[in-house]
């Protein structure tokens, strides 16, 4: 058997031995902690950062190419700046490019280049009665008719459906009516519709082909010397 004095060195020896032990293992856990685990998290850390840098110049580029086509197919603007446009380019002449609507313009086009002739098309004038019927006063290029550049005077009615019926006219008040006899109908209600269109030669010899509806202009050509300038209202096309 041992005696108290060998058992007291060997317990000190055992008890160094799971401290070195127990040391080891911690060092382990340690190692393991930072080179693994925090090793992995850095890692992770700086793929995010390589791929922040790999998107956002590819960003930066897609951003840049936004404002090159921005700049390539600029907004088109308010209908009024197209049609002051157009106008600039079909007619080159800037002040012609301020008209602020068709009716500006025209205005400002004869003055500047006047009107040496006025070829009548056709006059639509529609009335309501006081008893609400409606008629209709359709004047026109006529070609029923032996005298050059006669007119024509067509008086209709409306049925139920809405449809026109022709009111028989004397002849001598059919072609050529007198403007006397025209302004008679018109007194018979409330003018609610009146088209004018006629074609006009002007200064430069150019010609100018108006429709007006209700004392406004609706549409027009200008039938330039290399162009045509078509407008309706403020929608204008330059060929």
């Amino acid at each position: 058997m041992e005696s108290d004095s060998t058992k007291a060195p060997r317990e000190k020896q055992i008890r160094w031995a799971a401290i070195i032990v127990t040391f080891f293992f911690i060092g382990l856990a340690i190692d393991y902690f930072f080179l693994h685990i925090l090793f992995k998290e850095k890692m992770r850390e700086q793929q995010k950062q390589e791929q922040q840098q790999q998107t956002e110049p590819s960003s930066r580029l897609n951003d840049a190419e936004k404002a090159k086509q921005a700049a390539k197919n600029p907004p088109k603007g308010t209908p009024l700046t197209q049609f002051q446009n157009i106008i600039e380019k079909c007619l080159g002449d800037k002040d012609l490019a301020k008209s602020t609507s068709t009716d500006v313009l025209i205005k400002e086009l004869e003055s500047k280049n006047p009107v040496k002739e006025t070829q009548f098309q056709l006059e639509n004038t529609h009335i309501r009665l006081s008893d609400g019927t409606t008629r209709r006063l359709h004047l026109i290029q006529s070609d029923s008719s032996n005298k050059k550049n006669a007119k024509e005077l067509r008086y209709f009615k409306l049925d139920e459906e809405g449809l026109p019926v022709s009111i028989p006219l004397e002849n001598k008040d059919r072609i050529n009516p007198k403007p006397e006899f025209i302004a008679e109908l018109k007194k018979q209600g409330t003018q609610i519709f009146h088209q004018v269109k006629e074609n006009k030669l002007l200064k430069d010899g150019t010609i100018l082909a108006l429709n007006t509806v209700n004392d406004r202009v609706f549409e027009f050509q200008h039938f330039g010397k290399g162009n045509t300038l078509s407008c309706r209202e403020l929608d204008c096309r330059c060929q």
